[in-house]
């Protein structure tokens, strides 16, 4: 949610912070700050459905009083990032130090705001007035106001369908100087570190209040309607997956990514690649299953490279997510998804883990994700569209002859793929095509 001059169009109507339905939770946290002698100035908020009241994030000042901090207000979270039982909201800072704006230009015309008795005003005081209204970028999304002196050396840019929060240059968009941090002794700068952060709201939870167990619903990006007990996930591990789908601004250490057609070398800072948000919503799926629910997971690539492999290799069934031990193990080889020479991930070859899955009798549903075609087919001959209606017919055969069908459901990052279509469809399971049309990300 953000706050723009204009109104926004109806189907964006609940992201708007002006709406009437979020005046409460603004006043309840300006009230908040106001205890606390300081400002709290809204400039985005995340509405999610376990939650009654949205979750603030406004910008305040540090707790030294000579610069700037983003803080958080709503519902408490607890020590493993859940949602607390406790209806209280709370008001803390989560970046300090966000530094305030030098003079540019001539020092001459640099004038101190002032307030309306002629005194200068404080940083709390710019704070209360500070323009946060989003504009319209020219060909994508929109963002807060270029900062002036004083103000805050922070900025923060949207997509078009609201998602995506990241922080971007604080100056024109001529100046791709990024917002940054700044501690100070005196007039003196101690520390500076740039900002390059982005977040992307695509992954909630969806409860089914009618039930505490069975019919509880997970969606996200990559896989929806996620309802079984008893499911496998079998994703890319390929080295396509580290393809940058949000480019930051500013440089960093040298990073390996892949551009669609090969690898590239490059400083320039990548917020989030396809394989970071894959790891992301699993950790949020994993983390959202209900501790009767029995998984298993493998990546897949290539036989002998880094990402062709399951958790736990030694058990080829369900493993039940009934201790926190075993599910952080889960979790912990999701993570390692991104280790590694991305060059060493290998390529698209999915067929052991599709055969894997078919085997496995306990199994009802699989997800099955995957960025680009296979570079072979289960023959291990080079793929061709030639092996699109065989190797479905083939995999369908095998379902069939279970005692139990497994629903496979698809999802096609980057293309739209017709056998893994087919192979959803077939097996009453859901098939999503994933483009830049469905996952909205401003990229420079």
């Amino acid at each position: 949610m953000i706050k723009t001059k204009d109104t926004p169009k109806a189907e964006l109507a609940h992201t708007d912070l002006s709406n009437q339905q979020y005046s409460s939770s603004i006043q309840e946290c300006e009230a908040l700050a106001i205890a606390r002698n300081r400002a709290f100035r809204p400039a985005f908020g995340i509405r999610m459905a376990e939650l009654d009241r949205p979750v603030l994030y406004g910008l305040s000042t540090s707790a030294r009083g000579n610069s700037y901090a983003l803080e958080r207000c709503g519902a408490p979270l607890t020590m493993d990032g859940r949602y607390g039982e406790v209806a209280e909201t709370y008001l803390a800072p989560i970046l300090q130090d966000i530094a305030v704006m030098p003079c540019q230009g001539d020092p001459e015309n640099c004038k101190s705001q002032v307030n309306p008795d002629g005194t200068e005003k404080s940083l709390n005081d710019i704070v209360k007035q500070l323009d946060l209204d989003f504009a319209v970028i020219a060909n994508h999304g929109e963002r807060t106001p270029a900062r002036v002196a004083k103000e805050p050396a922070f900025a923060i840019e949207t997509d078009s369908a609201r998602k995506l929060i990241k922080i971007v240059s604080p100056r024109t968009q001529e100046e791709q100087n990024p917002s940054y941090l700044e501690i100070k002794n005196g007039l003196r700068s101690i520390s500076r570190h740039d900002l390059h952060f982005a977040m992307y709201s695509r992954a909630s939870k969806i409860v089914d209040t009618s039930s505490n167990e069975q019919g509880a619903l997970l969606n996200g990006a990559f896989f929806r309607n996620i309802s079984s007990d008893r499911m496998r996930f079998l994703v890319d591990g390929s080295g396509s997956m580290s393809a940058c789908i949000l480019w930051g601004s500013g440089r960093g250490q040298r990073r390996t990514y892949w551009n669609g057609n090969r690898y590239i070398s490059t400083r320039k800072i990548c917020a989030l690649t396809r394989m970071e948000s894959l790891q992301n919503e699993l950790v949020m799926i994993i983390n959202g299953l209900p501790d009767n629910t029995k998984i298993n997971i493998e990546s897949f690539s290539s036989r002998g490279y880094l990402n062709h492999r399951r958790w736990k290799p030694s058990v080829d069934g369900l493993i039940s997510l009934d201790d926190s031990e075993t599910r952080q193990s889960a979790i912990s080889f999701v993570h390692s998804l991104n280790d590694g020479s991305v060059t060493r991930w290998g390529g698209t070859i999915p067929w052991d883990g599709l055969d894997t899955a078919l085997k496995d009798q306990e199994t009802d549903t699989l997800y099955f994700l995957s960025d680009g075609e296979p570079n072979t087919n289960p023959q291990g001959r080079q793929w061709s569209n030639d092996d699109f209606s065989s190797t479905v017919d083939n995999y369908i055969s095998t379902n069939n002859q279970r005692d139990k069908k497994i629903t496979i459901n698809t999802t096609a990052l980057g293309l739209n793929s017709n056998w893994m279509k087919d192979l959803a469809n077939r097996s009453t399971g859901d098939y999503l095509m994933i483009d830049k049309n469905y996952i909205t990300v401003a990229q420079q």
